[in-house]
């Protein structure tokens, strides 16, 4: 204890000694006044607290929270207007305040919680939790509570209820009293065995039940003399004369009801003396007298025609007279086409308006083919396509191009074209087909998008038709003919899209639409149109016309479908962007393009047919598998041994095209060993000399070896080529 206290004499304290109340006083007044002069505590409100309190037994200081083993709460500070929840021997936790109207509600286990309950804090207990949140202590003799609607009770007197129930006293109510004071007139009842009978006009007797019902007995009784019902559907029919028998509903009413159903049909009558009249079908008709009467007539002079021979037809004269006729005579009469048919082989077929007209046979090879509307003769021999590697069977240049450029070719003959766009598509060999009988298609498969094209943007595939081949469709010409372009598509992008024909000059044009109806699914397009007859069409080894299938153009290129423009427009309005996502492919299949307005069956020739034809525009000495390149191995090089050595020499092959090609190629070389165009000496690994092209014409060419240093007598060099004489 500190400075000023001093205990009680130990002789107050002994065993046995009686401790007064002025023991202790002293003992507090010492410790009171030792306290005070330690702690500067005076405990009477007058002077500011002193230090800590010094606890005696170890000298430490209260500095944190009291902790609930100790008699203190656990912390520091309480939410104000919070109830505080016990935790056991953890800090004690302060509810947050209540909001208007909440009371706190335990469940017996865990913490309890707040619930509202009332309106507010001086308000009415709610709806929810069984109040009526009004003061029932207003409501007065006859008045109701009335659910004005969901989960709102209201005080209602009793004429506010009636109209709230829609019921309205005199009416409803004043009913049944009318009724009751009618059976209040009846008298006592006279006897036993009487009923209550109305009369219908609101008046009531007392009856015997022999009277009111004996007429009804009878009928009962003429029933149960009916015999068992023999089937399922049967009906009860009286005879009128108080006997009854069972019938097929079927058999009794149906022909009835059909006839009552056909008349329903009819329209109102026409005029007066008109009948009805039958077809003979179960239909009716109101028809004038006059028409009877002109039938009759018209019965009346067959039936004074004399006996009608075999294959003899009967005739109208015209001035109502019938007479018959052989064949021949009957013809002329009808002024039947008997001549429609002037050449031998001939053949009639129906035409627009119910006329047979002649169908001139068909030239040698031509089949008679229908297209589901009408019938005509085909070229269905070889080559009626004119789509050369239409079935993607020939991929000379290569199977994969990465970020294809504009202008650069994939398969054989199919070339892309863009026009100041910003999308990127790689062109790849696709074992995606329509089924078993073909194996690749062409893909296009869009890597970065072009959202928004420009009015200048395209992107497109493209075909150029040869002059030579375009011939057959008469451009240009009176003669122009029908053609018809089939093909297979299979696209992400659905909606419409546009295949074009355009000319070399770039001065006639005609767009066709199509649909591709179903995301990712093969579909079938056909597309016909009649060949132009004006505007300038080739007809030689240049461009005869071009096909364009468009992924995408600018409002630059737009122009209308199904007929021809005087402008090089590829795409209608309604073109959709294939190239506006990057998720976005488009694959095409055997396309075909031929003559007549018909989509034949799609011609496969063989492989080596269709390779020969490709040549005429492009090939190479790589082997058919190998795209041409840089350093590619020297298998189908072209090879010479040197006769003289080093470079006082000059080596020269002369190569013969196995196809003659469209024009003079332009011919690339290739280093089959090295990265570059040089020939290469096989014999002696290292490159030879520079190499050029000589002599080219559409049937060959001269490869020419300038040689180099290293190259000696029998040495073998050799080079790879390409001739391209693409449209």
């Amino acid at each position: 204890m500190g400075t000023g206290y001093v205990r009680q004499s130990a002789a107050s304290i002994t065993d046995g000694a009686t401790i007064q109340a002025s023991h202790f006083n002293n003992e507090y007044n010492q410790l009171e006044s030792a306290f005070n002069a330690t702690t500067g505590h005076t405990h009477d409100g007058t002077t500011g607290e002193g230090p800590l309190i010094i606890l005696s037994g170890g000298g430490v200081g209260i500095t944190g929270t009291l902790a609930v083993g100790n008699g203190g709460i656990g912390v520091t500070t309480l939410t104000d207007g919070g109830v505080l929840l016990g935790q056991g021997t953890s800090a004690v936790v302060a509810m947050g305040v209540l909001a208007d109207g909440s009371i706190i509600v335990g469940d017996g286990a865990t913490d309890p919680v707040a619930m509202t309950a009332f309106t507010n804090s001086t308000g009415f207990l709610i709806h929810e939790r069984g109040g009526f949140e009004f003061d029932v202590s207003v409501a007065t003799t006859d008045e109701m509570f009335v659910a004005t609607s969901l989960g709102v009770i209201a005080i209602r007197t009793a004429a506010q209820v009636r109209a709230h129930l829609s019921v309205e006293v005199g009416t409803d109510v004043q009913a049944q009293s009318a009724h009751l004071d009618d059976l209040d007139s009846l008298g006592a009842v006279g006897s036993s065995g009487l009923i209550m009978q109305s009369d219908g006009a609101g008046s009531w007797a007392y009856v015997t039940a022999s009277g009111a019902f004996q007429s009804q007995d009878d009928h009962l009784d003429d029933l149960a003399a009916l015999a068992t019902v023999s089937g399922s559907g049967e009906l009860m029919q009286s005879d009128g004369a108080g006997s009854w028998a069972f019938i097929t509903a079927s058999s009794t009413f149906q022909s009835q009801d059909d006839h009552l159903d056909d008349l329903a049909g009819l329209a109102t009558v026409g005029g007066a003396g008109n009948l009805m009249e039958s077809d003979g079908a179960g239909s009716w008709a109101f028809i004038a007298t006059s028409t009877l009467q002109s039938q009759d007539d018209v019965l009346d002079d067959i039936a004074a025609l004399t006996a009608v021979a075999d294959n003899e037809f009967i005739v109208g004269t015209g001035a109502g007279t019938y007479a018959h006729e052989n064949p021949a005579t009957a013809r002329g009469s009808m002024s039947a086409q008997e001549d429609v048919i002037t050449t031998e082989g001939d053949i009639v077929r129906g035409s627009s308006g119910n006329v047979a007209e002649r169908l001139a046979l068909g030239s040698v090879g031509q089949s008679l083919l229908s297209d589901g509307t009408n019938v005509s003769y085909v070229d269905q021999g070889f080559n009626r396509n004119v789509i050369i590697n239409g079935n993607f069977d020939v991929w000379q240049r290569g199977t994969t191009f990465t970020s294809i450029s504009a202008t650069d070719y994939g398969p054989d003959r199919f070339r892309w074209t863009t026009g100041a766009g910003s999308a990127v598509v790689d062109w790849l060999q696709s074992a995606l087909v329509p089924d078993g009988t073909s194996d690749f298609s062409l893909q296009v498969d869009v890597t970065t998008a072009d959202a928004v094209l420009a009015s200048s943007v395209t992107y497109a595939i493209q075909y150029f038709v040869e002059g030579y081949d375009a011939l057959r469709f008469g451009f240009g010409t009176s003669d122009a003919t029908q053609l018809t372009l089939s093909f297979w598509v299979y696209g992400t992008k659905t909606g419409i899209h546009c295949v074009s024909f355009r000319n070399s000059a770039g001065d006639r044009a005609y767009i066709v639409e199509y649909t591709i109806d179903v995301t990712n699914t093969w579909e079938k397009k056909t597309v016909t149109l009649t060949a132009d007859t004006t505007g300038t069409w080739l007809t030689d080894t240049g461009r005869g016309f071009t096909i364009t299938w468009s992924l995408g153009a600018g409002a630059d290129h737009e122009g209308a479908a199904d007929t021809w423009l005087a402008t090089n427009d590829h795409i209608t309005t309604n073109q959709v962007n294939v190239m506006d996502n990057a998720a976005n492919d488009f694959h095409l299949s055997r396309i075909q393009l031929e003559i007549g307005s018909i989509a034949t069956e799609f011609e496969r020739r063989p492989f080596s047919t269709e390779l020969a034809l490709c040549q005429r525009y492009y090939q190479k000495s790589f082997l058919q598998g190998t795209a041409p390149a840089q350093s590619a191995g020297d298998d189908g090089t072209v090879l010479y041994r040197v006769q003289v050595d080093g470079t006082g020499g000059e080596g020269c092959v002369f190569i013969t095209f196995p196809v003659s090609m469209r024009a003079a190629p332009g011919i690339t070389f290739y280093n089959p060993g090295a990265a570059n165009s040089l020939w290469r000496n096989i014999g002696d690994p290292g490159d030879s000399g520079a190499a050029t092209a000589q002599h080219i014409s559409e049937s060959s060419f001269c490869a020419e070896n300038a040689q180099a240093v290293n190259d000696g007598v029998t040495d073998l060099v050799g080079i790879h080529y390409q001739a391209d004489s693409e449209l």
